[in-house]
């Protein structure tokens, strides 16, 4: 598929980073069962969502920007218009909550993680399950593609994380972290490293070809909740239970900026796409958006009720009509 051209001239994570947008799309998925949509300039809500019958795990736009993905508790995922709000499709099938939602580089298939002890694929257009991946031995954390959509990588309180093949269903590999919980695992741009944030204060970077971690990040006081490479690859974000988010070198491993400033455990952390931005969602209510530059605070998004479970930009600007 061809890339989503942004407004300054740019591709889907430029090889160069190009000035950032005045303005950027923000949507914060919460325990109060809504997400809302955010201008990160003015830090206005634009639009409020709800339809999940319990709390909103994670939210994701798809590559386009066109639709948004939730996961929820209710044990549902859900596509909404990115531009007006309205419910295009809902996915049914797994026996509890979702845990986590995400799409296919093409926006084609959807992946789901669930408190079921599985993972599924499903046609995003359609809502049918193309296939259950079966294999954990306790509550799947997160599910996510691959950048060719031939692979789903898995996270699990059983303290792997899995290598699927999209198509068959197979479990191809198997990370194993040593740790009680893996809460995330996260593939690199370019589909040869995967970063898995553990229960055990740290993360781990792993070669999808030969299967070997060959680097550890370890520096936070608690236990990790996310972590993200960004759309270089050459940085990965980690947010932990301690408050705090960090941004590292994911050839080295140096330390090179600490987010401090949320009041209560960060439960995901995002880069804008042109990698110039930082996002965090926390327990204390709110989300923020930080520079990648400097770490410096940049503005506060306020305006749930409970918890901030997922905090994600839209891949460009795109029209959102205000409710």
């Amino acid at each position: 598929a061809t890339p989503t051209a942004f407004p300054f001239g740019g591709a889907l994570f430029p090889s160069r980073i190009p000035p950032r947008p005045a303005a950027m799309i923000v949507a914060t998925a919460s325990d109060d069962r809504t997400v809302k949509f955010w201008n990160s300039e003015s830090g206005k809500c634009i639009r409020t969502l709800a339809g999940h019958g319990e709390e909103i795990t994670s939210a994701v736009f798809s590559p386009d920007g066109g639709r948004l993905l939730t996961a929820s508790k209710d044990g549902t995922a859900k596509t909404w218009s990115a531009e007006s709000g309205d419910l295009l499709q809902t996915f049914e099938g797994h026996a509890g909550g979702v845990r986590f939602a995400s799409f296919s580089p093409d926006g084609a298939l959807v992946a789901t993680a669930s408190y079921d002890l599985t993972a599924k694929v499903w046609d995003s257009e359609s809502g049918a399950c193309l296939r259950t991946l079966t294999g954990h031995e306790n509550m799947v954390h997160s599910a996510v593609f691959s950048p060719g959509a031939s692979q789903v990588l898995t996270a699990s309180r059983d303290a792997t994380a899995k290598l699927w093949s999209t198509d068959s269903g197979e479990c191809l590999h198997t990370f194993a972290s040593h740790c009680e919980v893996d809460m995330l695992a996260a593939f690199s741009p370019a589909g040869d490293q995967v970063v898995v944030a553990s229960d055990y204060r740290t993360a781990t970077l792993w070669s999808t070809e030969t299967g070997e971690c060959f680097l550890t990040l370890n520096d936070h006081s608690a236990s990790l909740k996310y972590a993200s490479f960004s759309p270089s690859g050459d940085q990965v974000l980690t947010a932990s239970r301690d408050g705090t988010v960090r941004l590292w070198c994911a050839r080295t491993g140096a330390l090179l900026h600490t987010l401090s400033g949320h009041m209560a455990m960060v439960n995901s952390a995002a880069f804008s796409p042109d990698g110039a931005m930082l996002l965090t969602a926390s327990n204390d209510g709110k989300a923020k958006i930080w520079s990648a530059l400097t770490g410096e605070w940049l503005r506060t998004l306020t305006g749930h009720v409970a918890r901030v479970n997922s905090a994600v930009f839209a891949p460009f600007v795109p029209q959102v009509r205000a409710a």
